[in-house]
């Protein structure tokens, strides 16, 4: 279908409207995903559970970047005794 500068109609259910540059498709607002700051609580408990003085953090698909700063964050709201470390775009939680 060719779409016509100045044109507009209303063309099916599918696509509401069509005008110059631009198109009206119905959809449902998707629900904001929001941090996975229970992820990163996780890994805090499982860290503090065990008897490790010091492990390296492996969480793949995500930047080493988003692992600190969500372990720091994680670190700040539980109050624990523990410190994150970023070396060489490698993540360590240690005591």
């Amino acid at each position: 279908m060719k779409y016509h500068q100045n044109d507009v109609r209303t063309v099916t259910r599918e696509l509401l409207v069509v005008a110059d540059s631009f198109r009206l498709v119905p959809a449902p607002v998707p629900h904001k995903r929001g941090p996975r700051t229970a992820l990163y609580s996780d890994i805090l408990d499982a860290f503090i559970a065990s008897s490790e003085k010091s492990v390296l953090v492996e969480l793949p698909g995500k930047q080493h970047l988003t692992i600190t700063r969500g372990l720091r964050r994680a670190v700040s709201a539980s109050g624990a005794d523990v410190r994150v470390a970023q070396s060489q775009g490698k993540v360590y939680l240690y005591r």
